[in-house]
């Protein structure tokens, strides 16, 4: 009756396509699903920027140190640089809330960052991203919501979409130098912003980070117990 497809919730897609700008666009800004991989899911949180998750309890993996990928879809993606929205001139920024259910009750909720120019952040989830899911415990929904500043006064003027691929999947590891990791006790993770945060029993003086290839891409001062390091330009 509206003379195109509506939809809410998610579809499935192997879409590639990182230059269209509009609606009809589901392709991540990566260009492929995560790890190069042809399939993954995106979601559109429609006009009201809600959408549910019904998990499969029967066959449902433990959660434990697991968790998801996200990304930004192209929309999204170029929405937020657009001249005439400009999320870094405004200050805007860009959530997905998720709210874990078990039947009626609400077991934990977390909110990803998926762009974020308050501030002094420059951020949007451009890679995919893992996201700690291992809070979820025993749920059996989830909802997701999204969340903006973005806004006028009837509602989120925002495109409300994300990407996501691996759903259950094992946490990454986080690789610490093993002379270090043998003598000291250090906890590591990548939180939904992409930031690298440690947190060790002794003070930790200066943080240095290097690719595969051996080369250093980063290195902080810090002289605390725990750190938390961002990647911009890394």
């Amino acid at each position: 009756d509206w003379g195109s497809p509506y939809w809410e919730g998610f579809a499935y897609t192997n879409g590639t396509d990182v230059t269209t700008y509009g609606y009809s666009n589901l392709s991540a800004i990566s260009g492929s699903g995560n790890d190069n991989s042809e399939n993954y899911a995106t979601c559109y949180m429609g006009f009201y920027g809600m959408a549910g998750l019904k998990i499969d309890t029967e066959h449902s993996v433990d959660f434990t140190n697991r968790g998801a990928y996200f990304c930004l879809p192209t929309y999204v993606s170029k929405y937020v640089d657009d001249e005439n929205v400009s999320f870094a001139e405004n200050h805007f920024y860009y959530s997905v809330k998720i709210t874990a259910f078990a039947g009626e009750n609400e077991v934990a909720n977390r909110e990803i960052v998926m762009a974020d120019f308050r501030e002094d952040a420059n951020y949007k989830m451009d890679e995919w991203t893992f996201v700690d899911l291992s809070w979820i415990a025993n749920a059996d929904s989830l909802y997701f919501s999204a969340l903006s500043n973005d806004a006028n006064e009837y509602g989120l003027l925002v495109p409300t979409y994300f990407c996501m691929d691996d759903f259950g999947i094992q946490a990454p590891e986080v690789f610490i130098g093993q002379s270090i990791a043998e003598s000291l006790s250090i906890d590591a993770y990548f939180d939904a912003a992409g930031m690298l945060n440690l947190s060790c029993e002794s003070r930790i003086n200066d943080v240095y980070v290097y690719d595969m290839a051996g080369r250093l891409v980063k290195n902080i001062s810090v002289n605390d117990n725990n750190v938390s390091m961002a990647f911009d330009g890394v």
